[in-house]
This record gives C-alpha cells, sequence and structure tokens, in this order.
C-alpha cells in the first residue's frame, strides 16, 4: 500500500501510516474507506470530494453494494472521513504527481485514490475533482512492467479512437500523459458512468466492430496466436500449462476453414467499464483494446464476467454454450463459427492469466483450475471434437 501510494503522490517513495486527528493538512491525508480492502482512499478534506470519491467508486455493483456506496458517501459528506481508522499522510502537492497534474490542468485538483481488487494489473487510479466534487479526469499510473504496459497502450488506444471515433460510442479523451517516478501515466477526461447493463450490449460492441472493415483471417497465423502458443512453450511445466497446450492443439485441429471474421475489439468490455447513457454508450479502460481479435469476444468476456459474478457461477457458464452463437453473430461474428470463437477466448484468456500471474497475485479469477479449464475441456470435448 505505502509503495504504490509513494510511487503516485509521495517524493520520498513512500506514504506515511498516521491517526486520526493529526496536526497535518487534511488535503494531504487520506482515509482507507472501511470495507474497500484497500481499494479506495478519499481525501479528508474538502467533505464533498471524500463523498464524490466513495460515489464514483463502484458504478458495476448490484441493488445491495450501490445502497452501501450511497450511504457511505451520505456519511463522509458529513466529514466522517475524518474519523477513520486507517490514515495515509502524503506529500506536499507541488513535489507529487497531484501538484504535476494541477500544473497540467491549470487548476487546483483533489484526488481520491482508487487501487482495486487483487490482481496482478492493479495500479492506481486518481479521481481528479474541484472542490465542490464535480469530477475533472481520471489518471491512470502504472507501478511495475505489466502496468507500465497497460497504460501506454490504453493511451495509444484512445489516441486511435480520437482520430477513428465508432459511431456511437463515447469514449474518454487523453488530455495530458508523460512519464512520472520512471512509470506512464496517462491523464483521461471523463464520460458519463453508471451501472453496467444487465444483458450484454452487443449493439454497442457492433459498432466498435463496424469501425473498421471487417476481414476474414486465419487466427493461427495471426499475432495473438502465434505469441500465446509461444508463450507456452517458453513456460516453466506445470499441469495448468499442459492443459492449456493440450486445448490449443484441439483448437488447431478444428479451426474453421473459412477463417474468422476479425476486426476491432475492446479486450474487457464489461458490466463495470460501460454505460448506457443519453449520449450512447459509455466505454472506458481501453487497455486490452486490439484491431485483429475474433469478432464476438467481447460479447463472450461480457457473459463470462457475468456468470463470474452469479452464485451459480458453473450453471451459468454451461448455458453461455447455447448462447454463444447468438452473441457472437449480434456483436459483429459469424454464428457458425461461434463454439471455436468461444472456446478459442477461454484459452487465450487463460494463457494470459499464466502470463500476467494471476494466481500469484490473488486475482479472484486467477485459480483457472477452479473455473476457465473445466469449461473449456468440456466445451472441446463436447462440442469441437465431435465435428463430423
Amino acid at each position: 500500500m505505502t509503495e504504490a501510494l509513494g510511487c503516485l503522490l509521495s517524493p520520498g517513495g513512500r506514504a506515511l501510516r498516521t491517526k486520526p486527528f493529526t496536526t497535518t493538512s487534511a488535503r494531504r491525508r487520506y482515509a482507507v474507506v472501511p470495507g474497500t480492502t484497500d481499494g479506495l482512499l478519499v481525501p479528508l478534506a474538502p467533505a464533498a470530494c471524500a463523498a464524490a470519491g466513495v460515489a464514483g467508486h463502484s458504478a458495476a455493483s448490484g441493488p445491495r453494494a450501490r445502497w452501501g456506496v450511497r450511504a457511505l458517501s451520505t456519511l463522509a459528506r458529513t466529514g466522517a472521513a475524518r474519523l477513520a481508522p486507517r490514515q495515509y499522510v502524503l506529500g506536499e502537492p507541488q513535489s507529487t504527481l497531484l501538484g504535476h497534474v494541477e500544473d497540467l490542468l491549470g487548476t487546483r485538483v483533489y484526488a481520491a485514490v482508487h487501487l482495486g481488487p487483487p490482481r496482478a494489473n492493479r495500479k492506481p487510479v486518481l479521481h481528479l475533482m474541484d472542490r465542490r466534487g464535480a469530477t475533472l479526469a481520471f489518471v491512470k499510473v502504472g507501478v511495475n512492467a505489466l502496468t507500465d504496459a497497460r497504460v501506454r497502450a490504453e493511451t495509444r488506444a484512445l489516441e486511435h479512437l480520437a482520430t477513428h471515433p465508432p459511431a456511437g460510442l463515447v469514449v474518454p479523451s487523453v488530455l495530458a500523459s508523460g512519464a512520472w517516478q520512471g512509470h506512464p501515466y496517462a491523464v483521461l477526461g471523463p464520460v458519463p458512468t453508471g451501472p453496467g447493463p444487465a444483458d450484454v450490449p452487443t449493439t454497442a460492441m457492433r459498432m466498435l466492430a463496424d469501425s473498421a472493415p471487417e476481414w476474414r483471417a486465419n487466427p493461427l497465423r495471426r499475432p495473438w496466436w502465434l505469441e500465446a502458443t509461444d508463450l507456452l512453450l517458453a513456460r516453466p511445466d506445470s499441469e495448468t500449462v499442459r492443459r492449456l497446450g493440450r486445448a490449443g492443439d484441439a483448437l488447431e485441429k478444428t479451426v474453421p476453414r473459412r477463417g474468422i471474421p476479425t476486426g476491432p475489439t475492446h479486450g474487457d468490455f464489461t458490466p463495470w467499464n460501460c454505460f448506457a447513457g443519453p449520449r450512447g454508450h459509455s466505454v472506458w479502460d481501453w487497455e486490452r483494446f486490439a484491431m485483429d481479435r475474433p469478432l464476438g469476444w467481447d460479447a463472450l468476456h461480457y457473459a463470462v464476467s457475468l456468470a463470474r459474478r452469479h452464485t451459480s457461477m458453473p450453471a451459468e457458464l454451461v448455458s453461455l454454450r447455447t448462447r454463444a452463437a447468438g452473441l457472437v453473430g449480434a456483436s459483429g461474428g459469424e454464428p457458425d463459427s461461434a463454439t471455436w470463437v468461444h472456446a478459442a477466448y477461454l484459452w487465450h484468456r487463460g494463457v494470459s492469466a499464466v502470463r500476467d500471474g494471476q494466481l500469484a497475485s490473488g486475482a479472484r479469477d486467477g485459480d483457472l483450475d477452479q473455473w476457465l479449464l473445466p469449461e473449456l475441456e468440456a466445451l472441446l470435448a463436447d462440442h469441437l471434437t465431435a465435428r463430423p
């Protein structure tokens, strides 16, 4: 915690733990919001910023969680953040990234710090506000090689989308970018946010797919496939790697002869990364954007994300086998190849998790043996290997 905050906001590389009611300026003191497992820190003052920081913490949770967020936000507006038992003192604003961003934007800002749940790509995100709590921007900052690459990738993706905007989608703009203490950062403009759709927003995914010419490609010759297979060959031997290797062999033998409709995909389309608003579909977190993925992957990713949040997750994943053709077709892909696309999505997600070290990071979905591999193997056994 202290190292991550230090890289972000403190000139000495660490943020110091302190106690309530110290005499340090409230603007330099941050409270860990109870119940967020170090996932959210808010400034002690102004209280409006503490409240707005809490309110913006999770737009995609269920109704009960959203009620809890609203209750915490109301409490923070009274100044209750000063009573939080866990607080940190950060550096003077002029010597921190916060001060640097103030210079870039030309105005004084206050920040809530979102760290998110444990995962390999966990990184700080600053929610920048004016003193009334109105959102001005968000700042993403890398803290290691993986998150550095993700911040750079999102910056490139948003710059591309600014010159090739998908009709009907609202995406963040890049207000500024650079490096801080050797790590990249990106200052992103806000977009309308709220709870993500309960059903897969295939219309928004089709809008993205239609923003560039579609082509039919042999996936076995695409960089995403070649890089993933090379990565598996280079990994230390383990049962997980062997199972992914066998699944890759099955996919290679059953690839559709006519190729796969290919085009631009978001890469992390989830209920917490999009919102259907009055100006169109707001979509953010573009760090996994790619121009050459099988169309339909975004819809499958969204559906799997919904299933992963469900109490009967295995049954939800099984039901997705029968829904895959409709989801793939509605989002720009080809229903006839949906089973292969579905299996290839699970396989590539598994390889990516191994590459990033999600299991070691404590990520909720990092243990592939508990959910992804059984479903991938069942899908291959029940559908692909049964082809004539």
